[in-house]
């Protein structure tokens, strides 16, 4: 008997393949999710942990080997796990509006400026940690893969902070300076 794989080849029923298939409940990382699936017993002295590296399955339409294999022992047999990066769209978390903070003073100078953006379309059970640092921003044009910080703040979300450089915070710099000057001269 011989039965047909999604790349249209023919196997035998004695080869292992792979039994249900299942998608991890929650989200690995951003656009991650993990896939596993039980090997189908082979003939005897097939090397099963061999054998589950060696046969591909079929997710979203790609033929993909395995990440890691397991043995579980006996009676539950070979597992196969998948980290699959591409077509899971209930994992692709996002920033919403960024809003302006503060500048930042560093060495004596205001050049940059924090700013912060909730991260949305974060599922319950996923990790927030996890989901965070991984989730990159395009601001102002420019690619971050990452926040340089991020929190959780309980019922009203988690976000995601950045500091960039900013020139109207030299700006303000200046006015501070001339603020302390005036300040320093009326004194004396």
């Amino acid at each position: 008997m011989f039965r047909r794989r999604t790349n249209h080849t023919l196997t035998s029923i004695f080869e292992p393949s792979w039994e249900g298939l299942k998608r991890g409940e929650h989200c690995l990382r951003y656009a991650t999710r993990q896939y596993t699936a039980r090997l189908s017993d082979g003939l005897a002295g097939t090397d099963m942990i061999k054998a589950c590296k060696d046969t591909p399955v079929a997710i979203h339409g790609e033929l993909l080997y395995t990440d890691f294999c397991q043995d579980l022992g006996f009676n539950r047999g070979v597992w196969g796990y998948w980290i699959v990066d591409f077509n899971e769209p209930d994992c692709e978390t996002r920033w919403g509006e960024f809003t302006d903070l503060v500048c930042l003073q560093i060495l004596f100078r205001l050049e940059q400026k924090r700013i912060a953006a909730r991260l949305e379309n974060l599922r319950k059970g996923d990790d927030w940690q996890f989901m965070c640092v991984t989730t990159p921003a395009d601001i102002d044009g420019q690619y971050y893969s990452t926040p340089a910080e991020c929190f959780n703040q309980g019922r009203w979300g988690v976000y995601g902070s950045w500091n960039l450089h900013d020139n109207s915070c030299d700006s303000q710099q200046d006015g501070v300076v001339q603020a302390a000057i005036s300040a320093l001269t009326q004194r004396a």
